[in-house]
């Protein structure tokens, strides 16, 4: 929905409790009001023959706090943490300097606990019923890892990772290679041990660069060390700058 081309009965307006006033200036009140409707018990229709007339100034009559693109991403992120549920993975994924800028979103209670109070349902809801024809897979794959030159997959074993035959239905093989490039089983991540090279399970965390894996054609790539995923002739899983695996 368009900010600046839309009518609303004031008294549902204020019901939803309005915009978020935690957002700023503007960007991003169009998608928050959007999400606000549709997950809460709303709809928005299109009127075919209506005419509105939606004129920009030359100038803005107004600053912004920092800059404009600055103040519209940090209005998105506000708008993620509090409508997109899980979702909000696939938000972040397209842009990782989002995380990695810290931008100050403010407090999020009140509108979390506005969320509550209006009995909305979630965005996997709104998903499947209001935009079914969008794909939005919350991983960017699953699966088992495997090592294609011998055929078997990576396994966890008693937290470190080691190698043995594929398995689709063993949990210890199962991996969810998510949009922020982090190879995930459970709420943890697979990484290399720093100054062994081992791999090995860790807490998973968005913002740590040294979790992430990059899924090329030709193996999956630590770009923090700037090493690939291999194995030795003991099935020990390791880095080094041999490629040899592949999801």
């Amino acid at each position: 929905m368009a900010g600046g081309l839309f009518s609303i009965d004031k008294k549902y307006f204020f019901e939803l409790g309005t915009y978020d006033p935690g957002l700023e200036v503007w960007g991003g009140e169009n998608m928050e009001l959007s999400f606000k409707v549709w997950m809460c018990g709303g709809e928005i229709e299109i009127i075919p023959c209506s005419r509105v007339g939606h004129i920009f100034r030359k100038d803005n009559p107004y600053s912004f706090p920092e800059n404009r693109i600055k103040t519209i991403e940090r209005n998105l992120i506000r708008v993620a943490e509090v409508w997109l549920d899980e979702y909000k993975e696939i938000f972040y994924g397209h842009g990782h300097h989002l995380l990695e800028q810290s931008l100050t979103i403010g407090n999020l209670t009140q509108q979390r606990e506005l969320r509550k109070k209006l009995g909305c349902r979630s965005f996997k809801w709104y998903l499947e019923n209001v935009f079914p024809d969008i794909e939005a897979p919350v991983v960017k794959a699953s699966g088992v890892i495997i090592n294609v030159a011998l055929g078997r997959c990576i396994s966890l074993e008693n937290g470190m990772a080691v190698l043995d035959e594929c398995d689709g239905g063993s949990k210890s093989q199962h991996f969810n290679y998510t949009w922020l490039n982090l190879l995930k089983q459970g709420d943890r991540c697979l990484a290399p041990v720093p100054s062994i090279g081992d791999l090995s399970l860790f807490p998973c965390d968005n913002r740590n660069n040294k979790l992430r894996w990059l899924h090329k054609l030709t193996g999956v790539l630590h770009p923090e060390e700037l090493l690939c995923c291999t194995f030795d002739k003991d099935t020990r899983c390791s880095t080094t700058k041999r490629s040899g695996i592949k999801f």
